[in-house]
């Protein structure tokens, strides 16, 4: 049985971690790069994480959507459907709030290169219900990667890249005949 982390795991994780946190070492890819940025933009970017992440694990989500272009696209949506716009996307942050208890970002690491943040993530926390593509009380317990697209200090694109064989870790016991 596949679990499906589904749209708000993605799009929030990648979100949050598209403004990742400042007190986190960042890797510049110079290879292509002019790293006119270092010290600059990425790291007012990098600052919002903190930000990000608690306005999903608390579901207040009052203010950061100033940090999203009116018209933001999650490439990465439920049922590999694109999501578009601020409201949407705000509606499936709190829905991923609503479904997972104790639910817990991490930044890794990240990297900011020629208006592209990418960061690695950890996500964990327990179900409530089934929307997550998961039963109720199954624990989360996963690594991803979000890959954001800054235009004029805005997110205006987001992807989610996760290991598909992690996600099939710990699958709910099937029902013995």
């Amino acid at each position: 049985m596949k679990k499906n982390l589904g749209f708000p795991t993605i799009f929030l994780v990648s979100l949050l971690l598209s403004c990742s946190n400042g007190n986190q070492n960042t890797d510049k890819m110079s290879a292509g790069s002019d790293n006119k940025n270092i010290n600059g933009e990425d790291e007012k970017y990098k600052a919002n994480t903190p930000a990000v992440f608690k306005a999903i694990e608390t579901g207040n989500f009052d203010g950061i959507d100033s940090l999203w272009a009116d018209n933001i696209v999650d490439h990465s949506g439920p049922n590999g459907k694109e999501v578009r716009g601020k409201d949407s996307i705000k509606v499936g942050l709190q829905k991923m709030h609503n479904s997972v208890k104790d639910l817990k970002f991490d930044v890794v690491a990240n990297a900011y290169d020629n208006g592209y943040l990418m960061t690695l993530s950890h996500v964990s926390g327990t179900t409530t219900d089934a929307s997550m593509g998961m039963p109720p009380n199954t624990k989360m317990d996963s690594y991803s990667v979000e890959v954001v697209k800054m235009t004029d200090g805005k997110v205006t694109d987001h992807w989610h890249y996760a290991n598909p064989n992690e996600m099939m870790m710990n699958p709910p016991d099937k029902k013995k005949k």
